[in-house]
């Protein structure tokens, strides 16, 4: 871990090759999230899901992503309140990691992989944390995640970043640089790199498919606006352009720690 003036002289020095300027802050209490319902649908077996995400103070479920039908097949990747990976897919709680997101200071990059055309099980649903694999878990159902799967994200029913279809689970941090990649199942290289023992962030240069979207967050006046060539853009709800902030995954501010306030 850096300190301050290490990570300002970093910053400063242009040790990341590719600069992250600024990042959406979701507040809970606003019930800040995005959504999006896609005209048609899209490639619902094969999809790569990556953003950079930094912890606020709230310790109750969080919503990164869902995509919500009449019916099954009801998607939700989430946090717990522990800080760790749920996947609720195909009516059942499919996966908890042993892992959890513990450092509220720092920026997490994280990428899921949704590939049902794969023999091995293990390989139909994975999740990657600053582009090392997860691979310990509390449950682990993937097995139960059938072989060529059509499931629910890319589907032409609303999709939610940051919080449930019902209203709850709402997100308490900041998110930047958010890609869905539809069609295509990616590692974490493809949106990072490791300079000198540390992962950083590179441009992504592939394509989003066809329900895919970026989400630079760069325009508080259009904060679901998606930059790729696809323009699928999000409906961002109860946002305000002052909720673009200058703090990213490359100038990491300093925030104070929630987990003791009276110090």
């Amino acid at each position: 871990m850096f300190s301050p003036d290490q990570w300002h002289a970093k910053v400063d020095s242009g040790f990341y090759p590719y600069s992250i300027n600024q990042s959406v802050r979701f507040e809970d209490g606003s019930s800040h999230h995005l959504t999006r319902t896609p005209s048609g649908d899209g490639n619902r077996k094969t999809w790569t899901y990556s953003f950079w995400f930094k912890h606020g103070s709230k310790t109750t479920m969080m919503d990164f992503l869902l995509a919500n039908g009449a019916s099954d097949p009801f998607f939700a990747f989430a946090i717990t309140a522990a800080g760790k990976f749920q996947l609720f897919y195909h009516n059942e709680t499919m996966l908890v990691s042993t892992m959890a997101l513990r450092d509220r200071s720092a920026w997490y990059h994280i990428v899921a992989r949704h590939d049902t055309t794969q023999s091995t099980a293990d390989n139909r649903f994975r999740i990657y944390v600053n582009s090392v694999e997860v691979d310990t878990w509390d449950t682990n159902g993937r097995a139960n995640l059938p072989q060529d799967f059509d499931g629910g994200v890319n589907q032409a029913i609303a999709h939610f970043i940051g919080q449930s279809h019902v209203g709850g689970n709402t997100l308490d941090g900041y998110m930047a640089e958010l890609h869905l990649v539809d069609g295509s199942s990616l590692a974490p290289s493809s949106f990072g790199e490791m300079k000198d023992s540390i992962w950083v962030p590179k441009e992504y240069s592939g394509s989003h498919g066809t329900n895919g979207f970026y989400l630079p967050f760069d325009d508080g006046s259009a904060i679901g606006d998606d930059e790729s060539s696809n323009t699928n853009d999000l409906t961002a709800n109860n946002f305000v352009a002052t909720d673009v902030v200058l703090d990213s995954p490359t100038n990491n501010f300093c925030t104070l720690n929630p987990i003791d306030p009276y110090s």
